[in-house]
């Protein structure tokens, strides 16, 4: 009897164990509620922000150089040097350019001086693989002869065949003008080597705008843009000693085809990419400025911003070079030996970039997104017709897989009917703009089922299921990944559907303990073909890319360039999709943007942060925000969405996200709707209020007005004032609260 006692006993203080920890576990993870708008973070300016503008009037610190050609062209008298190229012209209010350093800049050395003239600059390697570099002006000690530049003025035209004086490399540049700017162009076929030494890279006018300044400060206000995350500047100020290195970025991203890590992931990150390939200077706000865009070429080019002071040279420029070739490390054993080699052939592309000039209000970087928008119209990027109000983006997860001891265990999160009830629900409360991005949605899970979707697991749901929530929300999104294949999926070999680095090693992944692989060109296109057969059959019709938009990379396994891959991607999407965070070359078969950047990388260099890239992309397609469940500071956020007038996003499950626990999206900490619907009204309210004005409008001025307060004019009439500080703010006889808007009409 006493041992039946003590058995009993022992069973129930088992039990109790158990439940404590039910309990406890039960407490541990239940769904963290979404930040209260009335938390508010104290405002610090930073480069986080727009900086308010220096109306300083400034004159051209550029003098005529009598010893210049002239040529008569459509942008008006260009004067030029016959041995260095450079140039000098006039905007139409008069403003004197020069494409190389004023003469008042007397601390260049010669050295210098002569690369600041000369309009290129060739990096190249000779037979060993050494890099040497060389300029228009650069001396051969031996014959004490320059490079041979021979001119060919025709019509609007300056066309040079060059011939440098070290390397002996040829090539062609022609200089076009027009009304608004000129057009410098480098053709891959007038490239000419020898035995002795191959090219390298080009420079383009490396001293182009370039501003100096002393401890007293610049010699002129105004600032560079480039398009860093949402778009970034960088004001001309007096030396930095905090900055010990220049930023150097290439456009949509590192080229991964040189790299020898192993796990792509694994490389250092780099911040924001640059989306577009495009970069500018304004010398004086809303006076005088120069707007760039690389029309050919940018899959290979890269963006230099040098900043005052770093290599002892107290100049802020910009300018792109031009990678043709690279060293890289070629792997030889199983060990980890590498023997460094020269890549063989040259990548193949022209070089091609317009430099617009820019006078009065158009001087500035909401001129330069108006230019760049109507040369994306020019090359086929559409308008659209916007909803009355704002729209709202759910991010739905239907399945995610999660390793068991013997079995993996699949997490059912939302169901197709159970995102249908969260819609219904979300529309009873007044928010009819929905649009949905479902993912997971196969057997196999989100991390596991790329790159083949064979059909809707049953689970989640069927045909009449989807036509249910197809006909609730304005557009259903169901995502892909194709380009990049889950170790754990099917529909591929990794014998032959693997793209291959110039090293011949494949482009691996190894994220959350999934590894993954980077597949050809043709796979990508017949995965293309057969997912989006398979998954017509459910009625879907709307689909969502991941990477093909946003991932460039060379395959030598197939030998597919980088200009290839976006060539091909573009021709294979028939009609225009949802794309995550999509680079340029894929605008135009873009109609929802997922993920846009609401910064910019935020270097010390930088000094505001603007939204180029929203300014330019707005009127031709919805752009969504990160997902507002990861705001660190709420009500800054949405702010941010109202100043940038872009949409809402949210990830929202019908179960906790708990259950995402030892899965791959275990970051995902807060996503049930139980715990989110009543931030996710609250938050679309505080955005709809003022976005639903402007719709259908376009930016006209933006304006700041104080540290932290912008103003945002729109082409209705419709004013916005965005007031991110701690205190109210008077306008107009209008007091705008504190981390608050104001919407005037």
């Amino acid at each position: 009897m006493r041992n039946i006692k003590s058995f009993l006993l022992i069973i129930l203080v088992l039990l109790s164990s158990l439940v404590l920890t039910i309990t406890i576990s039960g407490s541990e993870y239940t769904d963290t509620g979404l930040m209260s708008l009335d938390e508010v973070s104290v405002f610090r300016n930073s480069n986080r922000y727009t900086q308010k503008e220096d109306d300083t009037i400034v004159n051209s610190p550029y003098v005529l150089d009598d010893s210049l050609k002239s040529f008569n062209t459509d942008l008006g008298t260009v004067y030029y040097d016959q041995k260095s190229l450079y140039m000098m012209f006039e905007s139409n209010s008069g403003y004197l350019w020069s494409t190389a350093v004023y003469d008042s800049a007397a601390n260049l050395n010669t050295e210098w001086r002569n690369k600041a003239k000369s309009i290129v600059t060739l990096n190249y390697y000779d037979k060993n693989g050494k890099a040497f570099s060389e300029n228009l002006l650069t001396e051969d000690k031996k014959t004490k002869s320059k490079a041979t530049v021979t001119i060919k003025r025709e019509n609007n035209a300056l066309n040079a065949h060059i011939v440098f004086a070290l390397s002996k490399i040829e090539i062609d540049l022609i200089i076009e003008f027009n009304e608004s700017g000129f057009k410098v162009n480098i053709p891959f076929e007038s490239i000419k080597e020898n035995d002795d030494y191959k090219i390298g890279s080009i420079d383009l006018m490396q001293f182009f705008g370039a501003v100096g300044s002393t401890e007293a400060g610049p010699d002129i206000n105004g600032y560079i843009m480039v398009p860093d995350g949402s778009g970034a500047l960088i004001r001309y100020s007096k030396p930095n000693t905090d900055i010990t290195s220049n930023y150097e970025k290439e456009f949509y991203g590192r080229d991964i085809t040189y790299s020898n890590q192993t796990a792509i992931n694994r490389l250092p990150s780099n911040g924001a990419l640059l989306k577009a390939p495009v970069f500018g200077f304004v010398h004086g706000v809303n006076q005088n400025g120069i707007f760039a865009n690389i029309t050919s070429g940018s899959e290979y080019g890269l963006l230099n911003v040098c900043y005052a002071g770093v290599e002892n040279l107290n100049y802020s420029r910009v300018y792109p070079s031009f990678v043709y070739r690279r060293n890289y490390s070629q792997p030889i054993d199983s060990n980890g030996a590498s023997i460094y080699l020269l890549q063989t052939d040259a990548n193949k592309f022209d070089i091609s970039i317009e430099y617009d000039l820019l006078d009065g209000n158009e001087a500035s970087y909401i001129g330069m997104a108006n230019i760049y928008k109507k040369y994306l119209e020019s090359a086929g990027l559409t308008k659209i017709e916007k909803s009355d109000n704002t729209s709202l983006l759910i991010q739905s997860l239907a399945l995610e897989i999660s390793k068991g001891d013997f079995f993996n265990d699949r997490n059912l999160m939302t169901t197709v009917s159970e995102l249908s009830k969260i819609v219904k629900e979300l529309k009873s409360s007044n928010i009819n703009d929905i649009s949905v991005l479902y993912e997971g949605y196969t057997s196999k899970g989100y991390s596991y089922e790329a790159p083949l979707y064979s059909g809707v697991a049953s689970s989640v749901g069927n045909k009449v299921q989807i036509e249910e929530l197809k006909e609730l929300v304005d557009t259903l999104y169901f995502s892909m990944e194709i380009m990049k294949a889950s170790e754990k999926g099917a529909g591929y070999s990794t014998y032959v559907d693997l793209a291959k680095k110039i090293s011949m090693q494949t482009y691996d992944y190894n994220e959350h303990s999934i590894k993954s692989y980077l597949l050809t060109l043709d796979k990508i296109e017949d995965l293309y073909s057969r997912n989006k057969k398979s998954l017509s059959k459910y009625g879907i019709e709307s689909f969502a890319f991941r990477s093909i938009s946003s991932t460039l990379y060379s395959d030598y396994q197939k030998n597919t360039s980088r200009i290839d891959m976006v060539k091909e991607l573009n021709e294979m999407l028939t009609e225009k999709s949802g794309l995550y965070s999509p680079n340029a070359y894929m605008y135009s078969k873009c109609e929802s943007y997922f993920d846009m950047s609401l910064y910019s990388s935020q270097y010390t260099g930088f000094t505001d942060s603007v939204p180029f890239i929203p300014l330019v992309l707005n009127e031709y397609m919805n752009l969504y925000s990160t997902n507002a469940n990861f705001f660190a500071n709420a009500r800054d956020e949405l702010l941010r969405i109202v100043d940038y007038n872009v949409n809402l996003s949210f990830i929202i499950t019908d179960e906790p996200s708990s259950k995402l626990i030892d899965t791959p999206l275990e970051y995902i900490y807060s996503s049930g709707y139980d715990s989110l619907k009543d931030a996710v009204k609250l938050y679309y309210s505080f955005v709809n209020e003022p976005l639903k004005e402007i719709r259908n409008a376009y930016l006209v001025n933006r304006v700041v007005l104080d540290s932290g307060v912008v103003l945002n004019e729109y082409s209705n009439g419709v004013k916005i004032i965005v007031n991110y500080t701690n205190e109210n703010y008077n306008y107009s006889g209008h007091t705008i609260g504190a981390k608050y808007y104001e919407v005037i009409k």
